[in-house]
């Protein structure tokens, strides 16, 4: 191996070493689960739509276990549509999310490298603001506080980067459209609208700064191949908003940061506790950078007129202006927050520090230009600046991978087993810090913490009860019953009119064969009117239109869009042309 090639293998090796040290805790403990709060919920989502897969051979569509009933795939909080539920299918839930965050770690480091080497900086610079963005606090303390769909951050570098590409080559919106459609498919009600405000801010400076609106057309073609890509997550859950709108978050008291109370964010050594004089928790109000980068960002934003001609760097200022301006939250009746607020979806977010990932990124794009700054002032032989190269970089290595390694140690202690195939279903009352432990058992559980909007029936049967019964006792009797996540077949033999109950929170899109789908005191029921006396098959199955509708239109549009990527790459390469 030449010189030249370890040269070049150096930084990616540090990059994974050091992403490995930092989740070494997490990995350490990679078959148990974490006692905190938000962990516990994402857990037992992921549990749920595991068995409906593997147990049923099931689209998770249905949550039977949560509340009484309530959606899955068209949940926003939900991870099931993203790839990374893969690794849950392969190696059980308390693994597979573990094995998860390891990759989209991995690809924040990746994925940050590429983009700073794309803006023009070196491989050093690269290196330092792949170390900076991908184990920064944000991720460190999101991540270990148990907001794993949070992860969609990671993929944030690789948005920017395909849609710069294709400014020079229009192929690369259909990339930029997967990553968005994978942002989206990986859920939460924060990392989609926030990627859209870093793509809008992106586009318009470069449609500014080349004065035309070609940027803006790829953004819309990028937004039309990740709805057509990402739409068989995309409708459900746009359907479910529609039709159980989440309760707007303006009219509560809003988190509001003052300046320098950001800025302290990006140094402060937070763990997972209160904050005082803040809101919420140290995981809300993570913007760490490893400390050994703030000469170099600080200066870059000094320099940016002189020293960055040509990389970006008024545009990365800009980010980070906006993300500060943005986490600082309801300040002023015209803050970039307090705007947001009137506008769909945004009205739902309640965090506005949260957004201090954009001030994370920028910042951490800008360390590369600051280095290079140095580095170029640096009146030292080739082989002393690669000594320096090397120590900052491990050092600044050490520094993120020893803060998130601290973040993560002692979070995964519980040993909760799942059973090993499907057990008896019915509910119990149950309590929301149990959910967890009671859904893990194979029970339902009415007691819940949900924050989608739910429709709650009055009443449901606790115990190992019949999960269908008549109204009236008198009109027939239940003959037999198959219960499964979406579908039930219950044979009843009927004397006269009735309905028949369903132990489960209505919906608006069950169906049933023959008969009426109704609600009765909020729960599912079947209305058997139009059947008369005799023994019947009803079969009752929860089938929203839109996931039939997304999964085909993401099945004609994934293959279809790799197609023309691939085919205008060819075109391109024939030609001779860069891109």
């Amino acid at each position: 191996m030449t010189k030249m090639s370890v040269r070049s293998l150096a930084i990616p090796l540090l990059l994974a070493a050091a992403g490995l040290v930092a989740l070494s805790p997490a990995l350490a403990a990679a078959p148990l689960l974490s006692a905190r709060y938000d962990w516990r919920y994402f857990d037992t989502m992921t549990e749920i739509a595991r068995r409906s897969v593997l147990w049923y051979g099931q689209v998770p569509l249905w949550n039977p276990y949560a509340c009484g009933g309530e959606v899955d795939l068209a949940n926003p909080q939900s991870l099931t549509a993203a790839p990374t539920f893969l690794l849950v299918l392969l190696f059980g839930t308390a693994v597979g999310l573990k094995l998860s965050m390891c990759l989209y770690y991995a690809l924040a480091l990746d994925g940050t490298y590429r983009l700073a080497r794309h803006l023009g900086a070196s491989p050093t610079g690269a290196g330092l603001a792949a170390l900076g963005f991908g184990l920064s606090g944000y991720q460190a303390l999101h991540l270990a506080a148990g907001h794993i769909n949070f992860a969609g951050v990671c993929l944030y570098p690789y948005l920017l980067l395909c849609y710069d590409r294709s400014l020079r080559a229009a192929e690369w919106v259909v990339p930029m459209g997967m990553v968005a459609a994978w942002i989206m498919a990986l859920g939460g009600t924060f990392t989609p609208p926030m990627a859209g405000v870093l793509l809008l801010l992106w586009a318009g400076a470069a449609a500014i700064r080349l004065r035309s609106l070609k940027p803006l057309l790829m953004l819309l073609l990028g937004v039309v191949v990740a709805v057509g890509c990402g739409a068989v997550r995309a409708l459900p859950v746009l359907e479910f908003l529609i039709d159980h709108p989440r309760p707007p978050f303006r009219h509560r008291v809003v988190d509001v940061s003052l300046p320098w109370q950001v800025v302290g964010d990006l140094f402060a050594w937070r763990r997972f506790a209160p904050v005082p004089g803040r809101q919420y928790h140290g995981h809300e109000y993570a913007a760490r950078l490893p400390w050994l980068l703030t000469p170099l960002w600080a200066g870059a934003l000094l320099w940016i007129r002189r020293h960055a001609p040509g990389r970006r760097a008024p545009e990365l200022l800009a980010l980070a202006m906006l993300g500060l301006l943005l986490s600082m939250g309801q300040f002023s009746p015209l803050a970039p927050w307090s705007l947001l607020q009137h506008l769909p979806v945004f009205s739902a977010l309640r965090v506005p520090s949260r957004f201090e990932i954009l001030v994370v990124l920028a910042l951490a794009l800008l360390s590369a230009h600051g280095w290079d700054a140095v580095a170029a002032r640096l009146d030292l032989r080739a082989g002393r600046r690669t000594a320096v190269a090397a120590l900052l970089l491990l050092a600044v290595a050490a520094d993120g991978a020893l803060y998130t390694a601290q973040s993560f140690r002692g979070v995964f202690t519980v040993p909760l087993r799942p059973p090993a195939g499907p057990q008896p279903f019915y509910h119990i009352e149950g309590h929301w810090m149990t959910m967890r432990q009671d859904i893990f058992a194979g029970r339902g559980t009415l007691g819940c913490d949900e924050e989608a909007p739910l429709q709650r029936a009055e009443a449901l049967d606790v115990g190992p009860v019949p999960q269908e019964r008549l109204l009236d006792p008198a009109a027939g009797e239940v003959i037999s019953s198959q219960w499964s996540p979406n579908r039930r077949v219950i044979t009843v033999d009927l004397q006269r009119e009735t309905w028949l109950l369903i132990n489960s929170n209505w919906n608006e899109h069950f169906k049933s064969h023959p008969g009426r789908i109704t609600k009765v005191a909020g729960r599912l029921a079947v209305d058997l009117s139009g059947l008369g006396p005799g023994r019947h098959t009803i079969t009752v199955r929860y089938a929203p239109r839109s996931f039939y509708l997304g999964a085909v239109l993401s099945a004609l549009s994934l293959p279809l869009a790799l197609a023309v990527f691939v085919w205008m790459r060819w075109l391109r390469r024939r030609r001779g042309q860069a891109g």
